[in-house]
């Protein structure tokens, strides 16, 4: 087990009043920050006075989250920093928990969201729960880990270009971590997601036009692109929707897949105005 002190915090803004004392207050009680930035894009609903209250530093961005990760980076100070998404609350004992499973070999570790809403939030939980018996997840080349609720080597993240991207910044900084030889790590330590129930559904939309931008710019290929989007994405909604339906005897499972898949495919035709969406 490698020893991190505190650790500077990036919190990415857009009119984020809604969640951000609740995200910037489980920063402070279970992340063991040395700094907290607040990263904003012109807020006018209170989240800048929020972020004053909490004593943080904010810096200004309107270009992309990409762009306002990139700024925070630049300026953190220490040599491990965090990602939170200003919809998440940590859990008890967040920092302790990710910080007790990082030796030399790591690079960056995240936990686990869960959505709010029920009966999303006991399926997916479940879900997961099983999933992580076998041990924590690793990340493979190619493979997307996430900047939500995340502790990551600074130097490494700094490598990553993700200027001007509104969505899949965490795949390029994924990809950085694994090129330099260190390990990504996904755990069974699980946050609160206090995302908006339309966010909830439109986000498979924001998937898409990251997958869109990466073949755009070479990152991927276009059977790459097609194999994601029609197997691990489709493919995998319409499949989680109809099993844990059956398990939960609950068609909402089903129902909200569904929209989903909506969204999903809708960002193949609307994928320059999904990047001009509200940033999380």
């Amino acid at each position: 087990m490698a020893s991190i002190g505190p650790v500077d915090y990036i919190v990415p803004t857009w009119n984020s009043a809604r969640t951000l004392d609740g995200c910037l207050a489980s920063i402070e009680a279970n992340g063991r920050p040395a700094r907290i930035l607040v990263v904003d894009n012109r807020s006018t609903d209170g989240t800048r006075e929020i972020a004053k209250e909490h004593r943080c530093l904010i810096i200004d961005d309107e270009v992309s989250l990409g762009s306002a990760r990139r700024k925070g980076l630049d300026a953190a100070m220490t040599e491990w920093i965090g990602f939170v998404d200003s919809d998440v609350v940590l859990c008890e004992g967040w920092f302790d928990s990710l910080s007790a499973q990082i030796d030399e070999r790591t690079g960056a570790i995240h936990g686990e969201k869960l959505p709010v809403w029920e009966p999303f939030r006991t399926a997916h939980r479940e879900h997961m729960v099983e999933v992580f018996s076998r041990g924590p997840l690793r990340k493979s080349p190619g493979g997307r880990g996430y900047t939500d609720n995340t502790l990551v080597r600074r130097e490494l993240a700094l490598r990553a270009d993700i200027e001007g991207i509104n969505a899949f910044e965490d795949f390029l900084i994924t990809q950085e971590v694994l090129k330099a030889g260190y390990e990504w790590l996904h755990v069974p330590v699980f946050v609160d997601h206090h995302e908006g129930w339309e966010t909830f559904l439109r986000k498979p939309g924001w998937h898409t036009a990251g997958l869109l931008w990466l073949l755009h710019r070479g990152e991927i290929g276009t059977r790459r692109f097609l194999r994601t989007f029609l197997l691990n994405h489709t493919g995998w909604y319409l499949l989680d929707g109809a099993q844990k339906a059956v398990r939960y005897r609950d068609g909402r499972l089903l129902t909200m897949r569904l929209a989903q898949l909506r969204y999903l495919w809708l960002g193949l035709v609307q994928s320059e105005r999904m990047f001009r969406l509200e940033r999380r």
